[in-house]
């Protein structure tokens, strides 16, 4: 990659990624993006940073997150001309009317430089749905919504 502590690097936005999930920070998710950034969800395709952020600020008052982790221990770091690419695995408790939602599945991202920060520019979550220990429908919708 040329980045000698790379995973130290892209362990720290995964980190600060998780921390802004944890305290429901849209606006610090936002700006872990590009301004030209496209973020994949199951309801469809969000671009640009200001979208991204109205997107995590709605889901995080409609599906409350109590835990999330992504697993930075097992960073996978490819590089792609001046792009890196980054895949892995996440959990995460998400409280539904009916109690807590626990679910996990898997990660990808492809991180850019814009100015001297690296930042998302194209991100994937996918959740697990045979993983989800709900034991009603709402709680499946709620865990599946948020990812």
């Amino acid at each position: 990659l040329g980045i000698p502590d790379a995973l130290e690097v892209f362990g720290e936005l995964s980190g600060k990624l998780d921390d802004a999930y944890n305290n429901k920070d849209a606006e610090a998710v936002g700006a872990l993006f590009t301004e030209d950034a496209v973020l994949v969800t199951p309801d469809g395709k969000v671009f640009g940073r200001q979208a991204i952020e109205k997107w995590y600020a709605d889901t995080f008052q409609r599906s409350p997150i109590t835990d999330f982790l992504s697993r930075r221990d097992r960073l996978q770091l490819n590089a792609i001309d001046n792009a890196v690419w980054s895949v892995g695995d996440w959990w995460g408790t998400l409280q539904s009317q009916t109690g807590p939602v626990f679910a996990w599945g898997y990660w990808s991202t492809i991180y850019v430089r814009e100015g001297d920060a690296w930042k998302m520019s194209d991100a994937k979550l996918f959740a697990n749905r045979s993983a989800l220990f709900a034991n009603d429908a709402e709680s499946a919708m709620i865990a599946c919504s948020l990812l």
